[in-house]
């Protein structure tokens, strides 16, 4: 009987815990993007889980930013592992 007044209280820790640290270990891994986004000279905008990458540009720039979205999609890649 003792292991189960026990048991909700390890739950509720175990809950609690995985609540607090699951955004926190994604921030921690998802830190480094930025640094790679930088490093394409391309810039980013985050709100929670959620990134968005943009680059402003003259239209007759156009292949030179693909090329440069492409070469950070590669080293996004290599990032990633």
């Amino acid at each position: 009987m003792l292991l189960l007044s026990v048991l909700p209280v390890h739950c509720y820790l175990l809950t609690y815990l995985l609540t607090v640290l699951g955004p926190l270990l994604f921030l921690l891994y998802a830190a480094e993007i930025f640094d790679v986004i930088a490093s394409f000279g391309l810039s980013s905008h985050t709100y929670a889980d959620d990134s968005q990458l943009y680059i402003s540009v003259l239209t007759s720039e156009l292949q030179t930013a693909a090329a440069q979205l492409a070469a950070f999609v590669k080293g996004l890649d290599q990032w990633m592992g």
